[in-house]
């Protein structure tokens, strides 16, 4: 079977070539893949992992967690992006982001690391003299303090007895860098108190 057409001047696959070089490309490719994960498994994990998270995230609980990441795994360097805005993670070269509920379709992968529950909370001493709310309609007769939730939206999207999922994104790739896999493993394995772990 010929799989190659030489002339003088050019090289060209044939038609079989070109089905055979369409089959085996794909097992090359996959096992170069795994030759870099024995690669990568025998070194250190190191280098700048760039984080996106949401406002939510930015308090003292999340600020430990990546402090003892940080000394665990002493060769990462963290650049931690705070925003509600859900970044493109491709354009800003982000590593990473954590997602609090629904997630738009996307080519990002996405991993549950637990489930948020949240609640509609009122003051005392705000309830006093008034009837506090018994639907969800009854919010509109109250004062509620907002934050700016994903892209600037102001809404609260209520539901009943339902937990929303907490994911972690990052951009489509077959082989995953060390520093990232050992950054999933931690975050997966963090006692937040904003999220229920996984089960």
């Amino acid at each position: 079977m010929t799989l190659l057409q030489r002339t003088t001047r050019k090289l060209n696959l044939t038609a079989q070539g070109r089905a055979y070089y369409n089959q085996c490309s794909e097992p090359l490719s996959q096992l170069f893949d795994a030759e870099r994960v024995l690669t990568q498994t025998q070194k250190k994990p190191e280098g700048l992992l760039r984080i996106s998270a949401p406002v939510i995230l930015g308090q003292e609980a999340f600020y430990a967690f990546l402090s003892s990441f940080m000394k665990t795994y002493p060769g990462i360097q963290v650049d931690l992006f705070v925003t509600n805005l859900f970044l493109d993670l491709i354009v800003e070269n982000i590593d990473v982001a954590i997602r609090f509920g629904e997630l738009p379709d996307s080519s990002l992968i996405a991993q549950r690391i637990g489930k948020s529950v949240r609640y509609v909370v009122a003051a005392p001493e705000y309830l006093h003299g008034r009837l506090p709310p018994s639907r969800p309609e009854d919010l509109r007769q109250h004062q509620c303090v907002l934050l700016q939730a994903r892209n600037n939206e102001s809404e609260w999207h209520l539901v009943s007895g339902k937990k929303s999922i907490v994911h972690a994104v990052y951009p489509t790739r077959r082989f995953l860098p060390v520093k990232l896999q050992v950054f999933l493993e931690d975050l997966k394995a963090w006692k937040s108190p904003l999220w229920i772990p996984m089960r």
